[in-house]
């Protein structure tokens, strides 16, 4: 790459350089294919160097393209050989760089974007594309129009209309309003000859074009560039162009400038592209830039860019004065890699780097406990150093009373009566654990137990008052547990650490928390700690439609008041209208009153206002097996990355934890999103539905999308809106493409979002590869360690905490217990007690005895209950 001489500072610029979207992602891109594509790359590179020498002048002494281009104005394309082409639009003294590529990659480029302009709007003074057609080309169609459910006018606002169909004769407007489903560019361009002022027929014709391919925000900056609202570059001084501020597609670029360079060396030397997801939005920089007089929050939707708000925000903040000290922290931490990731990339220098401390919040507490207990620093960690158990293997045995530890024996009634009500209670309990430890430090726990002074705030299914005190001892056991095996986990970290919240204060002047919906009352109350009160001491970060964790969360309980402080911002800019219509309705039919009337309305659901990026809608696809879908899967993200080598993608398995997604990507050899640190760089990665919050792929499938699994078949129905929200999570994830996998039938939620989804067999897609083919991943075993894996081979015990037992009658489970006591007795060659439930469930097809011994309608109810082994 040539020197670069930095000599444009010391006079006023003659020209202006602006920059596409699509350009990064395409230079990107050659650069990371290696090879001959490094030789384009740095030839594309050339000719942008040359820019900062001589402008315009400079650029005539690169090769063009012998053919001329018509699809957007002032095109002009350079040769970079072998058929790759360097595009760019050069018009009253602005260069805008749009695309690099290969000959195909840039017919399609140019196809989608026929009619490219760039304006920028009066009044917000924001760059922007302006999709508008010649006055003698006919109509511009791209993308291909996609089917209305109504009239296409519909779409835009009564005044939009009004102010489009100002002085169009009649007979158009009525033919235009009866416009719907699937429109031609032929229809539209038949009705509108009967238009005769050229500038409104183009218009019109242009309006109609964007309504039927579902390009709204298109459509509406179309009527505003005809009403002078918006003002294009080609009419436009250059000095007003140089003033404007940067849009979602254009950006611009100050020749010579740091940030010019930086960008020039950026493909180069870091090879991750994360300048994008960096980008501020006028709406967003004004909440970065923003004084609080205290504590604030901002709630937003998916997508709308708060990692990037908290980001700018602690580097805005480190940058207001010397000895500023920054924490930025989050729940998970892998996201807590990309988010350091990104201040790496948008620090001004090392210094103001320095200022900011990135982390999540698992290690904060383990870092602060290693500086209070440092003979302890081996035990802090999600995983047994003793045993190489994971923490959810150690639940499992603690519940289930294995190894001969009955301490969780307490809470045996409360299991029996949520099993009752077809509840799994194992999963319920260590929920509640969670809850009781996010709402009250050690010493406070005993009002648990009183419900005049504890309501379970978050929590929606009755716990009876006399069970209160049996779960407080049941959690005191389990803590016991983890800290005889060594094992402990983040809830755990934050109970050690409250022994220590005196000597916590002042570590930071200010803290920034994303995703601050995952956080309980507890864990805020230490970040609180850490940072005196001050203007601007905490900003909050969160959506509340991701609120997926039962835990308590009362800001004010926490120290933290942000009266009067609240902000909002409402825009996705990550997924596609057709992804977040489909994910919105999802969430939407599972709103609880335990979201919309939170007692402290911090955080609100919000109503998204779509992206303009139109795409096809969600696929649901069915397969004969959860093996099949695997395959699928793994066949499809195959086939996207041989035709976008720079995509990422994420295979989502519901009804799987982050233990079991983990281990089954372990045996694929793939990386799994499991909250540990580093930041990902694979082409593929595995999770489970929570794990993917925070991340954006350009592809994902959510396999396993069954009834029964969404939602789960086990969980209490007034709290089954966590599993709804955690669904969202996941198909907002995709930027562009979403697959939603079933086998058998098809997720309720799934069928009741027909309209925003389409349905189809897997095999109508896409070929199954038979090397992707694999075993479905293994669940937590139901059964102790042992020779005899078998189901049948359990005692009674043993088997009431098995999934099987679900919806069994208390009585039942009492007889089991009782009669199958894994010792069994005969009296007169018949037995009376059993050793198995493998033997009690002969017995009760054979023997009269036996179904006398548990009764007429109990022995009938356990003997279908056991049929399903």
């Amino acid at each position: 790459m040539p020197k670069r001489v930095n000599d444009t500072n010391s006079k006023e610029p003659s020209f202006a350089l602006l920059r596409h979207k699509d350009f990064d992602s395409s230079l990107h891109k050659l650069f990371r294919l290696g090879g001959q594509n490094r030789k384009r790359f740095e030839k594309a590179s050339g000719i942008i160097e040359a820019i900062s020498h001589g402008g315009l002048e400079d650029l005539k002494r690169f090769p063009i393209t012998n053919h001329g281009e018509s699809r957007i104005r002032s095109c002009v394309k350079f040769d970079l050989g072998d058929g790759f082409r360097l595009i760019t639009q050069q018009a009253n003294k602005c260069i805008i760089l749009l695309f690099v590529g290969n000959h195909d990659s840039c017919e399609k480029w140019l196809d989608r974007n026929k009619g490219l302009e760039v304006a920028f709007d009066k009044e917000a003074g924001t760059l922007m594309p302006i999709y508008k057609s010649a006055p003698d080309e006919g109509v511009i169609l791209s993308p291909s129009p996609r089917p209305s459910e109504g009239p296409i006018l519909g779409k835009l606002s009564a005044l939009r209309v009004d102010e489009l169909l100002e002085g169009v004769p009649a007979r158009a407007v009525l033919k235009l309003s009866q416009l719907r489903g699937t429109v031609t560019a032929n229809e539209i361009q038949g009705i509108c000859a009967d238009i005769l002022a050229p500038d409104r027929r183009n218009l019109v014709q242009d309006v109609l074009c964007h309504l039927a391919a579902d390009g709204v925000e298109n459509a509406e900056l179309r009527i505003d560039e005809f009403l002078g609202r918006t003002k294009t570059i080609e009419c436009s001084d250059l000095s007003e162009v140089l003033a404007v501020k940067d849009g979602d597609t254009i950006r611009r670029l100050v020749v010579g400038s740091r940030e010019y360079l930086e960008w020039l060396d950026r493909f180069s030397l870091e090879g991750d592209h994360l300048e994008w997801m960096l980008f501020m939005h006028p709406e967003q920089e004004m909440i970065v830039k923003e004084e609080f007089e205290g504590p604030s929050q901002l709630s937003g939707v998916s997508g709308s860019g708060k990692t990037c708000i908290a980001v700018r925000r602690a580097l805005r903040l480190a940058g207001s004065s010397e000895g500023e000290k920054i924490l930025l922290v989050t729940l998970n931490r892998s996201l807590a890699g990309l988010i350091s990731n990104l201040v790496d990339a948008a620090a001004d220098s090392a210094e103001l780097r320095s200022r900011v401390k990135v982390t999540s919040f698992f290690e904060l507490c383990q870092e602060l406990l290693g500086e209070f207990e440092p003979e302890r620093a081996h035990y802090y960690d999600a995983v047994s150093w003793k045993l190489n158990e994971h923490i959810d293997e150690v639940f499992r045995e603690y519940y289930r009373c294995w190894t001969n530890s009955r301490t969780a024996e307490v809470l045996v009634p409360i299991h029996q009566s949520l099993y009752v009500q077809s509840i799994n209670s194992e999963a319920y309990l260590r929920e509640e654990f969670d809850w009781i430890r996010t709402a009250l430090p050690p010493d406070k726990r005993p009002d648990y137990a009183d419900t005049t002074k504890t309501e379970r705030l978050g929590r929606t299914h009755p716990i009876q008052k006399e069970w209160r005190r049996a779960i407080l001892k049941g959690l005191y056991g389990w803590e016991q547990k983890m800290e005889a095996v060594g094992v402990i986990d983040y809830l755990g970290l934050t109970t050690a650490l409250l022994r220590y919240k005196d000597k916590l204060s002042n570590r930071f002047t200010r803290v920034v928390i994303d995703e601050a919906q995952d956080f309980g009352t507890m864990e805020l109350s230490i970040l609180r700690k850490l940072v005196p009160p001050a203007p601007n001491d905490i900003f909050l970060c969160g959506d509340i439609a991701q609120h997926i964790l039962p835990k308590h969360r009362v800001l004010p309980e926490a120290g933290i008041d942000i009266s009067g402080r609240r902000r909002r911002i409402q825009r996705n800019y990550r997924n596609t209208r057709q992804i977040l219509e489909a994910a919105y309705h999802v969430l939407y039919q599972n709103l609880h009153d335990e979201m919309l009337d939170r007692p402290e309305k911090d955080l609100e659901i919000l109503d998204p206002k779509y992206a303009n990026r139109s795409s096809n809608e969600p696929l649901v696809l069915k397969a004969g097996s959860l093996e099949e879908e695997i395959g699928y899967a793994r066949t499809i993200v195959r086939s996207h990355l041989h035709q976008h080598p720079n995509s990422n993608c994420c295979i989502a398995l519901a009804g799987y934890s982050t233990c079991e997604v983990g281990r089954f990507a372990n045996k694929l050899g793939l990386r799994a999103l499991d909250g540990s640190g580093g930041f990902l760089r694979e082409d593929l990665v595995l999770s489970d539905l929570e794990q993917t919050k925070g991340y954006e792929f350009d592809l994902v499938v959510i396999v396993n999308c069954c009834e029964g699994v969404l939602p789960p078949h086990d969980a209490p129905i007034d709290e089954m809106y966590r599993d709804g929200c955690r669904l969202y999570v996941a198909m907002t994830r995709a930027k562009n493409d979403l697959y939603l996998s079933y086998h058998g039938e098809p997720s309720p939620w799934l069928q009741s979002a027909r309209k925003k989804l389409s349905f189809f067999d897997w095999n109508e897609v896409e070929e199954l590869n038979t090397e992707f083919m694999t075993l479905a991943p293994e669940k937590l075993p139901e059964i102790e360690e042992s020779d005899d894996s078998d189901i049948g081979a359990l005692n009674g015990e043993q088997y009431c905490y098995t999934g099987y037992a679900l919806g069994l009658s208390h009585e039942a489970q009492e007889k089991l217990r009782e009669l199958v006591d894994g010792r069994g007795l005969t009296r007169n060659r018949e037995r009376v007690k059993w050793r198995s439930v493998g033997d009690l469930k002969k017995d009760l097809e054979s023997s009269p005895r036996a179904r006398g011994i548990f009764g007429p309608k109990t022995s009938v109810e356990i003997r279908d209950n056991l049929k399903a082994f």
